[in-house]
């Protein structure tokens, strides 16, 4: 039979597969990374038996453990200024997952685990989880998941370890996603080459942003000394027909980003693309898209980009 290479996609315009997705249509997405030699076998027309060895039934197959870092000495604090260990969460997915079906574990053993709290994962979103033994420090005080900070029961030690979570929606016993990490030198992060789906390689941290094009001989990220940008709360909220985004800048910003994204990722609305000087600012959105057009009731995710540094809140719009 014939076989036709197609373009990889890269991380901005890959395909997701939308829908119920079967571990069938699941091994085919993956197939389609160059990392995979039996995709290249395939595409020059040499037989390939694969051998399918599934990682449990999860119901929510996107949602992954995508980096972990398990010693970290500066790279990023938490709310209590403490440098602890740090999970990352990725939904890889096209749909929004509530993580209340979700529970982590630092040991097969623990087949219990901690189950988080009723936070919607967004398509294309990162969570942190610290997973430091201290769940006294985790801030879940508002009501749409903004300012949330995480903290696990647990503590994740250097040395060779384990993450596992539990998909309470899955197979009874069969983890939805685990990982095994090696001992790693400080400040170093055991993460997906490509989000959701690659192999783990040892690399510099880049907790909350996309794994790909990261390597362990990059330089490490400069934390800032101060806080540089911050989203106030949304007012109103929910909103209609509009909401006021208000942003404070401690320095100017060559370039600041603020779009609104809809509940299954999709980019609707650019609310502001250019420099920003430092300061107090804030805009208005009506409610619509790029083109003009009014968007149905739902949640929506208000996302700022200023030089870098990432901010996010939550949006309802109800009309």
């Amino acid at each position: 039979p014939a076989f036709t290479v197609n373009k990889v996609p890269s991380h901005e315009d890959r395909v997701y597969i939308g829908g119920e997705q079967t571990r069938q249509e699941n091994v085919r997405h993956s197939m389609r990374s160059c990392m995979n030699p039996a995709y290249w076998l395939r595409a020059l027309g040499v037989p390939v038996v694969m051998l399918v060895v599934s990682a449990g039934a999860a119901a929510h197959p996107f949602v992954k453990i995508n980096e972990v870092l398990s010693v970290n000495d500066g790279i990023l604090a938490d709310g209590a200024g403490d440098f602890d260990p740090v999970i990352e969460i990725y939904n890889g997915g096209v749909s929004p997952v509530p993580l209340s079906y979700m529970r982590l574990a630092s040991t097969l053993e623990d087949t219990a685990g901690w189950r988080m709290p009723r936070y919607i994962i967004f398509p294309r979103e990162f969570v942190l989880v610290w997973a430091d033994g201290e769940p006294e420090e985790s801030d879940t005080t508002s009501d749409d998941g903004d300012g949330w900070e995480l903290h696990a029961p647990f503590r994740l030690e250097g040395g060779v370890g384990h993450v596992i979570m539990w998909d309470e929606s899955g197979e009874p016993g069969v983890p939805g996603d685990s990982v095994t990490y090696v001992s790693l030198p400080g400040d170093r992060s055991y993460a997906r080459e490509i989000d959701t789906w690659g192999f783990f390689k040892v690399s510099v941290p880049s907790l909350g942003f996309s794994n790909e094009g990261t390597d362990a001989g990059d330089p490490l990220p400069r934390p800032p000394a101060v806080r540089v940008v911050r989203m106030d709360p949304l007012a109103p909220n929910p909103f209609n027909p509009w909401v006021r985004v208000p942003v404070f800048l401690q320095e100017p910003v060559r370039r600041l980003l603020l779009e609104v994204f809809d509940s299954r990722g999709r980019r609707v609305h650019s609310i502001h693309d250019g420099p920003r000087p430092a300061g107090a600012s804030s805009w208005n959105w009506d409610g619509r898209d790029a083109a003009g057009r009014s968007l149905p009731s739902g949640l929506y995710r208000i996302r700022l980009d200023a030089d870098g540094q990432v901010v996010q809140r939550r949006a309802v719009l109800a009309r």
